[in-house]
């Protein structure tokens, strides 16, 4: 009986931890699709050619930060 409980249980568990990756990842892909739109949205809107991550940059200029901006069309989305 211990066993067939534990076989169940261990069956429940696998099941709810794939429903959790693919609640993860499709979440994570909608959250990439709508990142890409708006900084292509915002990339044409402003006439920039490229947007680097600050972690890619060796050095910039604090004005050409533009993470605030993004954030809030990000959120209007």
């Amino acid at each position: 009986q211990l066993e067939t409980n534990l076989k169940n249980y261990n069956e429940i568990l696998t099941k709810k931890n794939k429903e959790l990756d693919d609640f993860q990842q499709k979440h994570k892909n909608e959250f990439v699709k709508t990142l890409n739109k708006t900084l292509e949205i915002y990339s044409k809107e402003n006439s920039i050619s490229m947007i680097l991550r600050k972690e890619h940059l060796l050095i910039g200029k604090n004005n050409l930060d533009v993470t605030k901006d993004i954030l809030e069309l990000f959120n209007k989305s």
